[in-house]
């Protein structure tokens, strides 16, 4: 019988074991882990495998690898202790690898500060929610395993948060946020600094997230994103003037490689009050460069179509200033400002609405602008659609989406191992 000369699970894992002394490298550790086959076994060996990943030597581009294998590892054997029900036993995997500020931290500055950041998220979603949330890891696969995604967005504004823990998850956001503020790097901060926006919304004190906002954009005047978090803060809280201010303010502190983001939610913050003039001076603002104020300036629509690399006259005589959209993210923004402009302005371009999304979607660089293009595009026919005919368009609109929006995604750092994420499909057809 040949299946009794196969290796059984036992001799695998005894073999990777062995085989960590050797080349103790992420992938060996991950197989020691696959073939462990009990709870205490699994759960020493993700803490040997961490210790060893922290004294390892790497630098350059290794470093943001070897942090996305640490942070890995410690979801994991948070993950652990989830499935077990030992909520807390989870929440103390957390605490004693983020440290303290007196004390420091065990994974030494190994970890990089995006990552940083996700562990504080993770650590407050645990003590919040007392689960991980579920966008970390492969929907198919019910047991504990590797991160699949880490940039989508946390949800913190929900309803079932026990009342005696909102003060602890109160000073465990302001002592992330500090910590994360230490690294210099305003990104994760502001990650951070969203989601505690959104909690302290969520639980009716919302003046600590428009105070805690209000001091990361003092603090990084020069970033965009904190701003916007600041602005967002107003808005969810009644005050659409001040949220006005923050984006007027980020408009003349910002690089002027945010200045399309930030037009835009100004756009459609005036959109949203009815305030169409002002909405199409922001719409000038974000393309029309300093030089070109002669009365003969050449059209708004004119100049986002040169920025776009969309059909021009070729006897016109452009600005030697004119606006840049070499940067992916200003390029997805200005496609949206310059649909707005075409659903303000009717008739101003050889293009409509739907040609600008249709053109946007298809040239966008990323599944990430992908995904904000459709949603803008569906929320227009949706509201615009004011037939049966019409309506019909939109489930045509969808059907077409689900059979083209790709599924297929590399696992963080990998080229190879891939996984299907449905998750923008369900969201859609919802």
């Amino acid at each position: 019988n040949r299946s009794s000369d196969l290796p059984d699970a036992a001799d695998i894992f005894e073999v990777a074991k062995k085989a960590t002394s050797f080349c103790p490298l992420s992938s060996v550790w991950w197989k020691c882990l696959e073939f462990a086959d009990s709870y205490s076994r699994k759960a020493k060996i993700a803490d040997e495998a961490v210790e060893c990943l922290v004294q390892q030597q790497v630098d350059g581009d290794d470093c943001e690898i070897k942090s996305h294998q640490i942070i890995d590892l410690v979801i994991y054997r948070a993950q652990l202790n989830l499935i077990a029900n030992r909520v807390e036993a989870a929440g103390e995997v957390f605490k004693s690898c983020l440290g303290s500020p007196k004390g420091g931290s065990p994974l030494g500055g190994c970890v990089c500060a995006l990552d940083l950041g996700l562990l504080w998220l993770c650590y407050i979603h645990v003590i919040a929610f007392e689960c991980l949330p579920g966008f970390l890891f492969d929907p198919l696969d019910q047991n504990p395993g590797k991160l699949v995604s880490k940039e989508t967005r946390f949800v913190f504004e929900r309803n079932d948060v026990k009342k005696e823990r909102e003060e602890q998850i109160i000073s465990l956001f302001e002592e992330g946020i500090s910590a994360c503020s230490s690294t210099g790097n305003p990104k994760p901060v502001v990650r951070l600094c969203e989601c505690f926006v959104q909690f302290s919304r969520g639980v009716g004190k919302g003046e600590l997230g428009v105070a805690s906002a209000t001091s990361l954009a003092e603090k990084h005047p020069d970033c965009a994103g904190a701003w916007i978090v600041l602005a967002d803060a107003h808005r969810s809280s009644g005050d659409p003037t001040q949220a006005k201010l923050a984006y007027s303010f980020a408009l003349r502190k910002c690089d002027s490689s945010a200045r399309s983001r930030l037009c835009f939610e100004l756009i459609r913050l005036c959109v949203d009050r009815n305030s169409l003039d002002e909405a199409i001076h922001y719409l000038e603002l974000c393309v029309r460069p300093e030089s070109d104020s002669s009365p003969e300036q050449l059209p708004t629509v004119l100049l986002y179509r040169k920025v776009l690399n969309l059909a021009v006259p070729h006897d016109v005589r452009w600005p030697s200033d004119l606006t840049s959209a070499s940067h992916s993210d200003a390029r997805l923004y200005f496609w949206l400002n310059y649909i707005y402009l075409l659903r303000l302005e009717p008739g101003l371009g050889p293009d409509g609405p739907t040609d600008g999304y249709e053109t946007a979607i298809y040239s966008a660089s990323t599944l990430s602008h992908q995904k904000v293009l459709w949603r803008e595009y569906f929320d227009y026919v949706l509201t615009t659609a004011k037939s049966s005919v019409e309506a019909k368009k939109l489930l045509d609109l969808i059907d077409r989406f689900l059979s083209t929006f790709p599924c297929d995604r590399y696992f963080p750092h990998s080229s190879s191992s891939t996984w299907l994420d449905y998750s923008f499909h369900n969201e859609v057809y919802i």
